[in-house]
């Protein structure tokens, strides 16, 4: 996956959300929009789980990085509302990566990390951190998102 710059529309039917840094142009920084939760995971399968649940349970715009390096720019182009992220990102260690995306997003945004570990540590920069298997309620809780109604 490349950087990322702007929330394109990839799958219709899905309204699901991936990153492409050659349409820039499209959402200008001051553009309104929903809210934007981003997910952070190197797992391609899981990703798109988070994806799909963020997105069809809350309909909120929901994109993805698979790497703490995408991540981080995505940050820094366009400042997701809520962050989904596994702990254990690989080519950062988690107290660095979840630093660095604190001091881009500010003290307001919902990060919320994701692990299997029996008793990780707490960390400042973390909102919340969820054990696995997830309760979906307590995901979108987590990341500040209502359960949408659609009867």
């Amino acid at each position: 996956m490349t950087a990322a710059a702007v929330l394109l529309e990839k799958d219709p039917r899905l309204n699901v959300f991936e990153l492409d840094r050659s349409r820039k142009e499209l959402m200008p920084q001051n553009q309104e929009r929903g809210r934007v939760v981003l997910v952070v995971d190197p797992s391609a399968d899981t990703r798109l789980m988070y994806v799909q649940f963020l997105r069809l349970a809350s309909g909120v715009l929901v994109a993805s990085a698979d790497s703490a390096e995408d991540a981080i720019r995505f940050c820094h182009e366009i400042r997701p509302d809520g962050i989904v992220a596994d702990l254990g990102l690989g080519s950062q260690d988690d107290a660095g990566f979840f630093d660095t995306i604190r001091s881009i997003v500010g003290p307001d945004t919902c990060v919320v990390a994701i692990t299997g570990a029996p008793n990780p540590p707490p960390h400042p920069a973390i909102s919340t951190i969820l054990r696995k298997p997830l309760d979906p309620k307590r995901l979108l809780d987590s990341v500040g998102v209502e359960w949408r109604d659609d009867d």
